[in-house]
């Protein structure tokens, strides 16, 4: 019989391993972490029914993690695209949220619970709610929803792993009535892994550029119209007038008569929407002398890390005598 316990014992602490393993893990790595450098732009989507009538407005924002407290020996930090005045703290040994409020420190979400799983929670209140996980380990969505006779609402946020929340959702329902929600999705984010390396994301959304060319000139001081647009302006200009997510617009140039040139200057100009205009004085000597005007443009956008987009030649402008 006591033959037979052995093999036993080392069967069940070979399966316990793996086990002991899981939990060291999901201890021990945080979900995300947090920085005072984080920063988001995001979109606020507000939309509104009654009866058959929809009405949406969106609106562009940014974020910046503004302070940090220690609190429970969690660091909180404040300045989140999801809630901007309030304080929001991981407990990276435990993998659990927290937020602070009069000087209490309220569970927020647990990452150590797998999709699909529930568990009791504080969404920056101080009532607690149950919580549901969804979608999958490396993006996850937590979602509380209550109905009443009046109707229903619910609360969602989306988190990433390792970039952190991307998206948060509330929405009201009235019976008989109509509805209202709103969204907070990030596009454009800087976070900080444990290790201070940084891990950055933005939308495909990208700068717009194009002009007309011409080859000769008459004159020397000479007007240049850009076509200037991004494709976050064409989103979202129906709800959002006169929107220009453009930052500045390059011109690069110099002078080349095949044997000899100049060296290349570079000017930047403040990009319009749609089109940017501009004059630039050319040299008259060099270009009486046979010299071209060469040149090509860069549009650089407004993201935190700005996307660029240009040409890879260079356009050329040679005098005619009048």
């Amino acid at each position: 019989m006591k033959k037979e316990l052995y093999p036993l014992l080392l069967i069940s602490i070979f399966l316990l391993i793996p086990v002991l393993s899981f939990n060291i893990y999901a201890q021990t790595t945080p979900f995300f972490v947090m920085s005072l450098q984080d920063k988001d732009k995001y979109i606020q989507t507000s939309e509104s029914r009654v009866g058959a009538i929809i009405t949406t407005e969106k609106s562009l924002y940014e974020a910046s993690v503004d302070s940090m407290v220690v609190h429970d020996g969690i660091k909180f930090y404040r300045g989140y695209f999801i809630s901007p005045t309030s304080y929001l703290g991981m407990d990276e040994a435990n993998n659990k949220l927290y937020f602070l409020k009069d000087g209490n420190k309220y569970m927020m979400l647990d990452f150590n619970i797998p999709p699909q799983g529930t568990f009791t929670g504080y969404l920056l209140g101080t009532t607690p709610v149950q919580i549901f996980v969804g979608g999958t380990d490396g993006a996850r969505y937590y979602t509380f929803t209550e109905s009443n006779p009046m109707g229903s609402s619910s609360t969602t946020y989306w988190v990433q792993r390792s970039r952190g929340f991307v998206e948060k959702h509330s929405g009201f329902s009235v019976s008989y009535y109509g509805s209202s929600s709103h969204s907070w999705s990030s596009f454009d984010q800087i976070r900080f892994n444990k290790n201070g390396d940084t891990i950055y994301k933005a939308e495909t959304w990208a700068p717009k550029i194009s002009y007309t060319t011409g080859t000769t000139t008459k004159v020397f001081l000479k007007t240049f119209s850009v076509n200037t647009n991004h494709d976050l302006n064409t989103q979202l200009s129906k709800y959002i007038p006169a929107i220009n997510f453009n930052d500045s617009l390059f011109i690069r140039y110099f002078y080349t008569n095949g044997i000899d040139s100049t060296a290349i200057v570079v000017k930047g100009i403040a990009a319009a929407t749609p089109v940017t205009t501009f004059n630039l004085q050319l040299d008259s000597v060099k270009m009486k002398a046979g010299y071209k005007f060469k040149y090509r443009f860069t549009l650089r956008d407004k993201f935190y890390r700005p996307k660029l987009v240009l040409p890879s030649f260079f356009n050329r402008i040679q005098y005619i005598k009048l």
